[in-house]
């Protein structure tokens, strides 16, 4: 029986996309003071 638990790569992936996603709308207002949480994201 295939399990239906949402764990795994596949859902690390989705969420992953979601949370780039919202990165990329914030554009310049997400600039967190600590240099380790600052992105590079790359141009559309």
């Amino acid at each position: 029986m295939a399990s239906t638990s949402e764990t795994g790569h596949s859902k690390n992936v989705a969420n992953f996309s979601s949370a780039f996603q919202i990165l990329q709308e914030m554009g310049t207002l997400y600039n967190p003071s600590n240099a380790k949480n600052q992105t590079k994201l790359p141009k559309p």
